[in-house]
């Protein structure tokens, strides 16, 4: 499961994505650049978290036929378009379609980053709703409440003895639960566990 946000760029121009690569490396976020349309699909992860910048014309998918056919795969990205001659109709179209925002090249560097800073907080609201969250809790449910109760203990950094101390009961107890807990959500530490648990709870 990949739970860290990725910041996906498409763009022809491989200067331009290098800049912008440069641009958003301030940011902890992942970045992955594609030169054109049909590599980002072919080779992304469409399940993966994150935002999209994207070049409105480019040969071959244009960014709005790309958009369309995000829509029709059912995959709820938010997009920041850029262009060199956009107008003002296809800004409205495009964000009637969803997008995020629409910005003009040259772009700002510091726009740019006040875009992707509004489109991850978007992201936190749709990811709610995807098939990596509804997946997470699906798994976190076959949990049994003692389980839950560890899980949630574990990852506040409580060792496996304080735990067995607050819920009296023996530490081997602790470690059976906690080996089933790790098995049944699919995770290897309790970092991931953490990670799970934040994309699944308030």
């Amino acid at each position: 499961m990949h739970l860290t946000p990725i910041i996906r760029v498409v763009d022809d121009d491989r200067d331009l994505l290098q800049s912008l690569r440069a641009c958003l490396s301030t940011f902890a976020w992942e970045i992955e650049t594609y030169e054109s349309a049909e590599a980002f699909l072919a080779q992304t992860d469409l399940d993966a978290p994150g935002c999209l910048i994207l070049d409105v014309a480019m040969p071959g998918m244009k960014g709005t036929e790309l958009q369309l056919e995000l829509k029709r795969r059912g995959v709820d990205m938010p997009i920041i378009f850029l262009s060199g001659h956009g107008t003002i109709a296809m800004a409205v179209s495009a964000m009637a379609r969803g997008a995020s925002t629409f910005l003009e090249k040259p772009v700002e560097p510091q726009k740019l980053r006040e875009a992707v800073v509004l489109a991850m907080s978007k992201l936190i609201t749709i990811e709610r709703e995807t098939s990596v969250a509804r997946d997470a809790r699906a798994r976190f449910d076959t949990l049994t409440e003692r389980e839950k109760e560890i899980a949630r203990l574990i990852t506040k950094s409580l060792l496996n003895k304080t735990i067995a101390d607050r819920l009296g009961i023996s530490v081997t107890t602790v470690k059976t639960h906690r080996a089933n807990v790790f098995a049944k959500l699919g995770v290897k530490s309790a970092v991931e566990l953490t990670k799970l648990l934040v994309l699944i709870e308030d």
